[in-house]
């Protein structure tokens, strides 16, 4: 508080490291916005010269010196955005915003008026008081109490290996509370230890992008200690799963697990697959999976744990209309508990509910034997 504007100089660089790392990080969109907050942390007779400078100084040296460089920010931006299977618009949207910006953090003020001008205002404002009061209701019930009770993939969440599922590892608070005492067909946690062919879930979850990584990071990785695997099932969700490069060809798939209500909205998405226009295709997809003992544990919990298991064949035909669909579902038990069936063959998750909660996988490489969950997400 004592240099906003510095603070939001220091803000705005860096994010542009943010912007440039190359995918599968494609994060640009976070960036993009939190630069939109920055407005209120500038200092406004700074922010009010640069955007009222207008002709008299259009050609001036360090117009056209911040010109060139504004050019050369978004041209970058603009390489840096694409992508073989999409272009990242939140890069070049960043680079556009940046230099303004800049400019004002750099240029600073004398607030000490505005800043009276604006306590008097605040205090004969009752109306504005209670909007103030309500927005940050709403943001901490959105930003905490979502993400305590039922929230995976949002905006709050910092993509910090969190566990959402399967009990918490939060420092200061419990997550997923809702799912630890609800509903089996939903809160129940599944672990999928196998699927063939592999491509009909693996591109959504555990989404691996490891072959996206040059030799080079992933051996810088693995001298860390990291396995030098990586998961991004964040860009599956939001680009699709046409954008998972994923994983080395000698490398071992992936177990991982979802609540049930996820599980069964995957199960969803393979009768729903796409398919080329004008042709017939008939598929058929195996799924070794199991229900584990309770609904929290550690990682050697989702590892080895299993209350009921099945094996699930879906074989669906797709016709050439382009929008027939006949599936078939047969699950076997493997255990005496049929629970595991009782999940895999109730019907898919309510629309309302499954468009509101989305749960992000947890892999779960067979080879190691990890304390902590993997690292997963950007």
């Amino acid at each position: 508080w004592a240099a906003p504007n510095a603070g939001a100089g220091l803000a705005l660089l860096f994010h542009v490291l943010i912007i440039f790392v190359p995918p599968p990080n494609n994060a640009a969109g976070f960036s993009v916005s939190a630069l939109r907050w920055l407005f209120f942390f500038l200092e406004p007779d700074a922010l009010r010269a640069v955007l009222r400078r207008g002709a008299a100084t259009l050609f001036s040296p360090a117009v056209l010196a911040g010109t060139a460089a504004s050019a050369a920010i978004v041209a970058a931006a603009w390489k840096a955005a694409t992508h073989e299977y999409f272009f990242d618009t939140a890069v070049v949207c960043y680079a556009v915003a940046f230099v303004p910006l800049l400019c004002a953090a750099a240029r600073g003020g004398t607030t000490s008026q505005p800043r009276q001008q604006q306590r008097t205002r605040r205090g004969s404002s009752s109306s504005s008081s209670c909007a103030v009061i309500l927005a940050v209701v709403v943001a901490i019930l959105y930003g905490f109490a979502a993400e305590v009770f039922l929230f995976d993939h949002m905006s709050p969440n910092m993509f910090s290996n969190q566990r959402f599922h399967g009990s918490s590892n939060h420092l200061l608070a419990p997550t997923g509370l809702a799912f630890r005492h609800g509903d089996p067909l939903l809160a129940s946690v599944v672990r999928v230890d196998a699927v063939e062919p592999p491509a009909a879930l693996s591109d959504l979850a555990p989404a691996e992008v490891t072959a996206a990584f040059p030799e080079r990071v992933r051996h810088l990785l693995k001298a860390t200690g990291h396995s030098g695997r990586q998961f991004h099932p964040v860009l599956a969700r939001v680009i699709g799963p046409q954008a998972v490069a994923g994983k080395l060809p000698d490398d071992r798939d992936a177990a991982f697990t979802v609540p049930a209500l996820e599980f069964r909205r995957m199960l969803q998405h393979l009768s729903d697959a796409p398919h080329q226009p004008n042709t017939t295709r008939t598929t058929t997809t195996v799924v070794w999976f199991a229900v584990l003992d309770g609904v929290e544990g550690d990682e050697a919990w989702r590892r080895e744990s299993l209350a009921s298991a099945a094996v699930l064949v879906v074989s669906t035909s797709l016709g050439a209309d382009n929008v027939t669909t006949v599936a078939e579902t047969a699950c076997t038990p493997t255990t005496t508990s049929s629970l595991a069936c009782d999940i895999a063959l109730a019907p898919p998750p309510p629309r309302g509910l499954a468009k509101v909660l989305a749960y992000l996988a947890l892999p779960i490489i067979r080879d190691e034997s990890w304390t902590e969950v993997h690292c997963y997400g950007p």
